[in-house]
């Protein structure tokens, strides 16, 4: 995996602030109030690269992960923080062979 850096054609909308949670005392914490320039409907362009021997895989494993990558590509599955706030959702394609 190539790092990726989005060089945005514009500056993020806003930004949006957040603050932790204790999660024993459901209370806001002291000095935990941080702050995310999200990039939404930013244009770019991901390459994921993934090499596997194919003697060493299953062919369920491969069925798998095949389905795993549809899921990532046709916005059902988020990745990174956020995802029940929208965030990590991508669109794209496959392409080549598992």
């Amino acid at each position: 995996l190539r790092d990726v850096y989005l060089m945005p054609e514009k500056a993020p909308a806003g930004y949006l602030d957040h603050v932790c949670i204790d999660r024993f005392t459901g209370a806001p914490m002291d000095g935990m109030l941080f702050s995310e320039a999200p990039l939404f409907g930013a244009k770019g362009k991901l390459e994921l690269e993934i090499l596997v021997e194919r003697a060493k895989v299953s062919a369920g494993a491969k069925k798998a992960f095949r389905a795993a990558l549809d899921d990532l590509v046709k916005g059902r599955l988020a990745l990174g923080a956020g995802a029940n706030r929208g965030h990590g959702y991508f669109k794209g394609s496959i392409g080549g062979d598992l």
